[in-house]
């Protein structure tokens, strides 16, 4: 059980991450001009912090609760970082 809900996990970030990769892409080639560093910024640390939620979800838990809250904070996570970067870059339209 605890490595169903680790590759959930998985799955809800690489979910969220494709949404903003995508989007960013999306922007960077509609407008080349565009500052590189504000589209690509907030994908970027989302990368960054799901690899050690990802590790944390494989050493951490030993029963299905504790995996339930990995899965849960990996999911919040991924999803407000996706709605955060989905709101700067409609602002930026």
């Amino acid at each position: 059980m605890v490595q169903v809900l680790a590759y959930v996990g998985d799955a809800l970030s690489v979910l969220a991450l494709s949404i903003m990769f995508s989007l960013s892409l999306a922007i960077h080639r509609a407008d080349p001009q565009a500052s590189r560093v504000r589209i690509w910024a907030l994908p970027a640390l989302a990368v960054l912090l799901s690899f050690p939620l990802g590790y944390l979800a494989r050493t951490w838990p030993a029963e299905a609760v504790q995996a339930g809250v990995v899965v849960g904070a990996r999911a919040l996570l991924a999803s407000t970082l996706a709605i955060a970067h989905l709101s700067l870059m409609q602002r930026r339209g």
